[in-house]
């Protein structure tokens, strides 16, 4: 497995300037609002999502059939594909958050919440962004060929719930009058997001062990 995650650094290096770029306008962008939480929750899922990458390069040629020539079990094609994904999130949230939380204190000092709060919610973005990188891998090995529009079409229903969410806890808009205690809806979110992401692994992998090469 060790292998097979120098690959893909590897192959993620020729992009590595794109994503700095990406990282850097995205961040300025977002810095000029008083939305931190989200700032760091998109800026997470967007350059985590370049993980998924790695897939095209692997079946380009009819190159996963060679792959597997190699002592590797599909396990751990698996195994490294999700932790590319989240390792990718999780240095991406701890950077972004940084970022956030030091232009939040002292440029945004009239709209910052408090630090255990904000930290949180990013914290519940973090969870929902390992939720949605193990979906799209899950989406990729079913679909191959046609993963693209799934995904399309998954990551557009994710955008307009993330959004709604977003509204009604930054903005207190209640969509459905319910009056929700966030506090609650966050714990119960990341026992829910942790155990579907579990599923979502195993489900990978179930997918990868059926799959004629």
């Amino acid at each position: 497995m060790k292998g097979l995650f120098i690959k893909d650094l590897k192959l993620l290096k020729k992009r590595g300037i794109f994503i700095l770029v990406l990282i850097a306008g995205y961040m300025v962008f977002y810095l000029g609002t008083v939305s931190m939480e989200l700032a760091v929750g998109f800026a997470t899922l967007m350059i985590s999502a370049f993980s998924l990458t790695t897939f095209t390069y692997d079946e380009y040629e009819n190159g996963m059939p060679f792959l597997f020539t190699l002592p590797i079990r599909r396990i751990d094609y698996v195994r490294e594909k999700y932790i590319l994904g989240f390792l990718m999130a999780t240095v991406t949230w701890i950077i972004a958050g940084t970022e956030c939380f030091l232009f939040d204190s002292f440029i945004w000092t009239d709209h910052a919440r408090d630090f255990w709060d904000k930290l949180a919610v990013c914290a519940v973005y973090l969870v929902a962004v390992y939720f949605i990188i193990a979906l799209y891998i899950a989406l990729k090995l079913r679909f191959v060929e046609r993963s693209l529009i799934v995904i399309t079409i998954v990551s557009t229903m994710i955008l307009v719930f993330w959004t709604v969410v977003f509204i009604e806890f930054e903005y207190g808009v209640s969509f459905l009058e319910l009056g929700f205690n966030w506090n609650f809806v966050g714990i119960a979110a990341v026992i829910v997001l942790f155990t579907l992401t579990v599923i979502l692994y195993w489900w990978s992998v179930r997918i990868m062990e059926m799959r004629e090469l």
